[in-house]
């Protein structure tokens, strides 16, 4: 397509980079047939975004239903391990170790779960770093 070419922005025209506008002789106008050109770019590259768009939409469904796939299986075998652990039978010479959870663990935790909230750790840092704060404070008052 001819990239020269554009209709005069003041009359309609047809009118050229060359030559100007052929109808009210106005100059050459750059702009104006830049706009024409990207007009034309816009119209060729909508058919592609919208062929992208559904490509992406169908890939990023199947990621969705895999990845749903994948943590129901990995809650079986993460199920399946907690269930074999607890039947499994023990044969120990001497006396038996506790099969309960440790101090601190709660009864239904998984193995790899955690074994205390994120806030919690949190609060602890923030009361631990209080009483740090003020044992400093009293020492250098005290030195001082």
């Amino acid at each position: 397509m001819d990239d020269t070419r554009y209709p005069c922005p003041a009359c309609g025209a047809p009118a050229d980079l060359s030559a100007g506008c052929s109808g009210c002789r106005r100059a050459p106008d750059p702009i104006a047939a830049e706009v024409v050109r990207l007009s034309r770019e816009v119209a060729e590259l909508e058919p592609e975004v919208e062929r992208a768009r559904r490509a992406y939409t169908e890939l990023a469904g199947r990621l969705t239903t895999v990845s749903r796939r994948r943590a129901e299986l990995a809650a079986v075998v993460r199920a399946g391990l907690v269930a074999s652990v607890g039947a499994r039978p023990v044969s120990l010479v001497g006396p038996a170790p506790s099969i309960g959870p440790g101090p601190g663990v709660a009864a239904d935790a998984r193995p790899g779960a955690a074994e205390t909230s994120t806030r919690t750790v949190q609060g602890l840092l923030f009361v631990l770093g209080g009483l740090l704060l003020g044992t400093a404070a009293v020492v250098f008052t005290a030195a001082v």
